[in-house]
């Protein structure tokens, strides 16, 4: 049996081991989250780039002349709106409520995937070469070419 002595001490260096393990776990927390910081600047970085590079290609723009700056608190589906929150059910559906009914919960469900699709973009407003415009970007997906940086749109043009 051990004695209170040894008890205590069995006691202390299993406090020791805790605390030391509980400053191992804030050490690889930090870390992890440095690490995360410098891959989303980095992020960042790429869809600039990638922006840049889509107006260049786009608007023949030598890149010295081309100005960017991120658009930081505005939501991308604002920005980009989309047509078929003016749409209008076709003159079949309004006779009967049970499909315009499901023509809505469908356009519903379209809409909030788009949303949630567009808003993981960020926004870039990019000027030069006499143009001006607005890009939302996002990085690339697995099935792109290697040297694209950012997958980047344009809102749509205004229907008259």
């Amino acid at each position: 049996m051990l004695s209170c002595q040894a008890m205590d001490r069995r006691h202390d260096d299993d406090s020791d081991l805790a605390r030391q393990n509980r400053k191992l776990r804030r050490r690889s927390l930090r870390a992890a989250l440095a690490i995360v910081g410098l891959v989303s600047i980095a992020a960042c970085g790429q869809l600039a780039a990638g922006a840049r590079q889509e107006f260049i290609r786009k608007y023949s723009c030598p890149k010295e002349r081309v100005a960017l700056a991120e658009l930081k608190g505005v939501k991308p589906s604002d920005v980009f709106a989309a047509d078929w929150r003016a749409a209008t059910p076709p003159d079949e559906l309004r006779g009967d409520p049970g499909r315009l009914a499901q023509w809505q919960a469908g356009e519903d469900e379209r809409r909030k995937s788009w949303e949630a699709w567009i808003n993981s973009s960020r926004l870039f407003r990019l000027s030069g070469c006499g143009h001006s415009v607005v890009m939302a970007c996002r990085p690339p997906g697995r099935m792109s070419s290697p040297d694209v940086t950012a997958i980047c749109n344009e809102p749509p043009e205004p229907k008259d």
